[in-house]
């Protein structure tokens, strides 16, 4: 009788130090790739070290490939030819600023901006010098809005930027002044004045993705009509 205790009690041993040291460790492995995160539960000072190096090789791989996956989610995002935002990342800040501004009324003020005559640019040098304009405009751009301003290119000749939690007064000063600034230092082509015409509106309660995009490229169509090289603002 005490032998069948004694072997019941060292099976009950073995099984909860197989579970401790090899089952359980395990079973934090499989729950960690499972659920695409790292693992903690392993150290050096332990004396699992087989498993410790496997977790430790699998930290680092997982870090590895969220890094690259990272970088390939941010590059989906940006505009290949000039390197600023593109339009789907356009979409998703408006939405974002429509729904603050849902939310808390926070206010945020939209600009689209296009570059005047564009095909007769393409047309006269050549769509190399086309992308070397595009290239120049948005560094331009990019240098003279405030860090709060989100710019993208939303497609052609056409970008867009978003003055988030900006009234339509500051917003203006800001517009006026990247347009002058490209009149007068955009010197891409030589003996070129190149120009851009801008609309410019402040969001409202009322409005969704496609009221404000509206609203504000018609007043950009209205610079184009009224000579070019104007912003307007409604």
């Amino acid at each position: 009788m005490f032998t069948f205790f004694i072997t019941i009690a060292f099976l009950y041993f073995m099984f909860n130090w197989i579970k401790k040291n090899f089952t359980k460790p395990i079973e934090v492995i499989a729950t960690a790739i499972k659920n695409e995160k790292t693992i903690d539960y392993f150290n050096e000072s332990k004396n699992d070290c087989e498993l410790t190096y496997i977790s430790n090789e699998y930290n680092k791989l997982y870090d590895k490939l969220k890094n690259e996956i990272q970088i390939n989610k941010d590059l989906t995002y940006i505009d290949s030819l000039t390197n600023i935002k593109n339009r789907k990342a356009y979409t998703e800040k408006l939405k974002e600023d429509l729904s603050l501004t849902k939310r808390y009324n926070t206010p945020f003020c939209m600009m689209i901006l296009d570059i005047d005559d564009f095909k007769k640019i393409n047309d006269s040098y050549g769509h190399k010098m086309g992308d070397n304009v595009l290239i120049e405009v948005s560094k331009l751009i990019e240098n003279n809005i405030r860090e709060n301003d989100h710019l993208f290119r939303i497609g052609g000749e056409e970008f867009v930027i978003i003055f988030s939690q900006t009234i339509l007064e500051n917003a203006k000063i800001v517009s006026e002044k990247i347009r002058a600034i490209i009149e007068s230092d955009l010197n891409t082509i030589k003996n070129q004045k190149i120009t851009v015409s801008i609309g410019l509106s402040e969001v409202t309660l009322e409005d969704n993705e496609d009221t404000i995009f509206k609203r504000v490229d018609t007043l950009m169509y209205k610079s184009k009509n009224n000579g070019k090289n104007k912003v307007s603002i409604g």
